[in-house]
């Protein structure tokens, strides 16, 4: 799962280049993240688990912030296009994975809890970035141009 976020975001490197060109690297380094990230899982190695939690946190909670304040140089207000939404869902199952994984050693009190903060955080991020949103801002006319419209 690690690795189908990275390449989603190694196909899209090219056009985030061109919008801004530390974002454009930041989905490279994503993508050679992601794919240490899946040898490590596929080793069976904590590591892996622990990288590709880091990488699948960061791009998950950054593309809530450029859905609502922006980044620096970067069209911002994207929060419901397709393949975005596809890519946080895979990134926000391999985050449960994680927890589920990186908790094994922890007593049931503890594991439950990772679970519920992991769960809990994949859900009010998004739920704030949505209350944040103004509601006209994925239906503005001005953004159907931007390469946005096809790309994450």
């Amino acid at each position: 799962m690690i690795l189908v976020a990275g390449l989603i975001h190694f196909v899209l490197t090219p056009a985030h280049l061109g919008e801004a060109t530390y974002l454009g690297l930041l989905f490279l380094a994503n993508f050679v993240g992601t794919a240490a990230a899946a040898f490590g899982v596929w080793r069976g190695l904590r590591w892996g688990w622990a990288l590709g939690a880091l990488i699948a946190g960061g791009a998950y909670a950054l593309y809530f912030v450029n859905g609502t304040v922006g980044l620096p140089g970067v069209e911002h207000g994207h929060l419901l296009e397709p393949l975005g939404l596809f890519v946080k869902a895979v990134e926000a199952f391999f985050l449960i994975l994680c927890a589920l994984v990186l908790a094994k050693g922890l007593a049931t009190h503890g594991r439950r809890a990772a679970m519920i903060a992991t769960v809990a955080a994949l859900m009010v991020l998004p739920a704030t970035a949505l209350a944040f949103t103004p509601g006209d801002a994925e239906e503005d006319p001005a953004q159907e141009n931007g390469h946005h419209q096809n790309g994450h």
